[in-house]
């Protein structure tokens, strides 16, 4: 006799099984590990349908279940709607392990209710963090919670209100993923990580993290050095980490911290200031600085991302070295030499640029884009680079999107 204890289904509509057919009998008698994925058609399903009709019903069938992977790795698929949902209708006594996308942080805040009492590995991808609408704080201590990864790319401005306070009712983690989007009046350095988190966790072994900061720097605000933030790290346990800060003459500074190996997807606010270092993992990249972007930089970022999907820009400033790489094109008689390649880019967000920065994009003497379908741009822009669709030189990279 053959007995299943794994199986992965793929959802095409918001439905499971009747509870009396040989599937559902199988998932309540002997699936212990339960993986969920969704199709496309499945992403017009509304979140609060998906909730009732696919992520409850998995409780109410499946008694032996330790392991459910809740949808796919990409964030914001299939999010769920749960704070509305009684805890009697999501509820186990034996589920370990939890993977899952949910809306707000209400819907997180919802799963952490008492309702998963013996949860050990929680990985979340939340798609907007902002402050519980939930009239009573949740300030339950989560004693069996071993492995905790939080993913959110949305702009946040609440993380020291609720993110911190969150990760400090874990103190027995032993291994904890941050990827957090924020905006902050300080930039983080590992003083404050260990001091506001890291303190709480005596147990902790693996630190995983990508946090992105935007602030405001005042004039009474001491700025903060990329040797700063690395020295604040060098009596740590965490010293493999790589630290990107930059101020910008408006009185805006950004930053990005990581650990190294870097592992996540996704890279925030790209500044002049970025040096070196690969990074194969990253496929979806914004760039942002009130200084020019030029054409030996985009070669730059070309080598260090290499398997870039979807770039967005931010600049306003024109290129001034321009005319000079232009008429070394004109001189040099090995064009292909110059070229940028990003053989893998999909997307293409000019969202407040210069002109300048869609003809280094669309014009083929600058850059080659054989994957490009998706192009997020001014129709000014576009019509006066393409010279209203009859330049020659930009059909190319325009020729599927």
């Amino acid at each position: 006799m053959i007995v299943v204890s794994f199986i992965k289904i793929f959802i095409s509509n918001n439905c499971l099984y009747s509870n009396d057919s040989p599937f559902a009998r199988l998932l309540k008698q002997q699936i212990t590990y339960l993986h969920l994925s969704f199709s496309e058609d499945s992403l017009s399903i509304s979140t609060i349908d998906l909730s009732k009709n696919v992520y409850a019903k998995i409780f109410a069938l499946v008694k032996k279940l330790t392991t459910l992977i809740f949808g796919n790795s990409t964030l914001y698929q299939c999010p769920l709607s749960l704070h509305n949902i009684p805890s009697n209708m999501c509820h186990s006594s034996i589920l370990l392990i939890l993977s899952i996308t949910v809306s707000t942080f209400d819907e997180y805040l919802a799963l952490l209710d008492g309702r998963l009492s013996q949860l050990s590995t929680f990985i979340v991808a939340i798609c907007h963090i902002d402050h519980s609408s939930l009239l009573i704080g949740n300030t339950m201590i989560l004693p069996n919670l071993k492995v905790f990864s939080l993913k959110s790319y949305q702009f946040m401005y609440v993380y020291d209100n609720e993110i911190v306070p969150l990760l400090r009712r874990m103190p027995n983690l032993e291994k904890l993923s941050l990827c957090l989007v924020k905006n902050r009046g300080t930039f983080i350095d590992g003083n404050h990580l260990q001091n506001e988190i890291l303190t709480y966790m005596p147990r902790l072994d693996t630190f995983i993290f990508y946090i992105h900061t935007n602030n405001t720097i005042t004039n009474e605000a001491p700025l903060q050095t990329n040797e700063d933030i690395q020295r604040s790290f060098i009596n740590s346990k965490w010293s493999q980490i790589r630290y990107l800060a930059d101020y910008f003459h408006n009185g805006a500074g950004i930053s990005n911290i990581f650990s190294l190996p870097f592992i996540t997807n996704y890279m925030d606010g790209i500044t002049n200031s970025f040096l070196d270092g690969t990074f194969p993992t990253v496929n979806d990249l914004s760039m942002i600085d009130v200084s020019p972007f030029e054409h030996d930089f985009f070669k730059l970022i070309a080598q260090a991302f290499p398997s870039l999907r979807k770039l967005m820009l931010i600049n306003r400033t024109p290129q001034i070295r321009k005319q000079q790489h232009n008429e070394l094109i004109d001189n040099n008689n090995d064009q292909n030499s110059s070229v940028i390649v990003y053989p893998h880019l999909k997307t293409l967000c000019f969202f407040d640029v210069h002109i300048d920065y869609v003809e280094e994009f669309l014009h083929e003497n600058n850059t080659h884009l054989s994957s490009l379908t998706q192009l997020q741009i001014k129709y000014e822009h576009l019509a006066i680079v393409t010279n209203h669709f009859t330049n020659n030189k930009t059909r190319l990279n325009c020729a599927h999107t």
